[in-house]
């Protein structure tokens, strides 16, 4: 699983050992560079969008979705109250 925390004035992209074993680090610093330049530009809706979809991209590329794939976890988004 891969997690794009926001919060104050930080950011992290999170991923678990699995993805980590096939992704290399600066694949994530180049996003977090990205999303950075966005954010010092006043982008802030624009660099969280192009983060989460350079983090689906790198998923796809490394684990792309099979016909027999079973999905484990819900894809519901869960809010804080």
């Amino acid at each position: 699983m891969a997690v794009l925390f926001i919060g104050g004035r930080k950011f992290y992209i999170l991923a678990d050992k699995g993805i980590n074993e096939k992704v290399e680090q600066n694949v994530w610093k180049d996003v977090s560079m990205e999303i950075e330049q966005n954010f010092k530009n006043g982008y802030f809706a624009e660099g969280i969008i192009s983060g989460i979809e350079k983090v689906g991209k790198i998923l796809n590329e490394h684990f792309p979705i099979k016909p027999d794939d079973i999905n484990e976890l819900t894809n519901k988004i869960i809010l804080p109250n």
